[in-house]
């Protein structure tokens, strides 16, 4: 679940452009201005969105750097694997020798 960045300003940011949004959409409505709102509100849209954007990046949960720390813990018993590999493979084993290599006689 995502939080909504608490960092430079962004939880002002949204409010006020909610309540612009809304007075300016329901004063359209009622009093008909003939103001043209949509562009505005779309420009400052994209600009809240970049706002999210920048603000999210540098926020991090905590409780996320905690869960992926576990998740590599968990997954590093590949490592030993991978090592298993390449022991095998400077020894030369069978079960990693491709099988055209298996095949080939030694008098070829």
């Amino acid at each position: 679940m995502r939080m909504i960045p608490r960092s430079k300003g962004f939880p002002l940011h949204a409010k006020v452009f909610s309540g612009v949004f809304a007075l300016s959409v329901i004063g359209n409505l009622i009093f008909d201005l003939g103001v043209p709102v949509f562009w505005p509100l779309a420009v400052w849209s994209i600009g809240l969105a970049f706002h999210f954007f920048i603000a999210s990046a540098g926020e991090v949960p905590e409780e996320w750097v905690e869960s992926r720390a576990e998740e590599l813990r968990y997954k590093s018993y590949d490592y030993d694997h991978i090592r298993d590999i390449r022991q095998r493979v400077e020894e030369r084993d069978v079960t990693v020798t491709h099988h055209a290599e298996r095949e080939k006689s030694p008098y070829q």
